[in-house]
């Protein structure tokens, strides 16, 4: 006896999400079950900053989450020399992002290895 309230109460705790869930999709147009997500698509935009150097923006579906206006752990304002250096380090955040690295952070050390310092 046991056993079937015990799928009883599973059964109704399989009900009770299904029901939170479509409560959110109806009030909530912008909410995006689960099995609904695709992966973000990323892309990078370089940007002029400080004494004509280059930074980069990262975008996600076309929308910025990154805004990088100097050179990654370095202090100061200004940017990378070259747009091509600026490339390196927006390609190599991107690629961390994409293999879930949290933060997509980038030492002194991994850019002068790229090339762009």
């Amino acid at each position: 006896m046991s056993k079937n309230i015990g799928k009883v109460l599973f059964a109704i705790c399989i009900l009770l999400l299904k029901l939170e869930v479509f409560s959110q999709e109806k009030n909530n147009p912008d909410f995006k079950k689960p099995e609904s997500n695709k992966a973000a698509e990323l892309s990078f935009t370089i940007i002029k900053v400080a004494n004509e150097t280059w930074c980069y923006d990262i975008l996600s579906n076309g929308k910025t989450i990154i805004h990088q206006t100097s050179i990654p752990g370095k202090s100061g304002i200004e940017g990378f020399k070259t747009k091509e250096q600026a490339i390196l380090v927006a390609n190599a955040i991107i690629e961390k992002i994409n293999k879930g690295i949290k933060p997509p952070s980038i030492s002194l050390e991994e850019m002068k290895l790229l090339g762009a310092l």
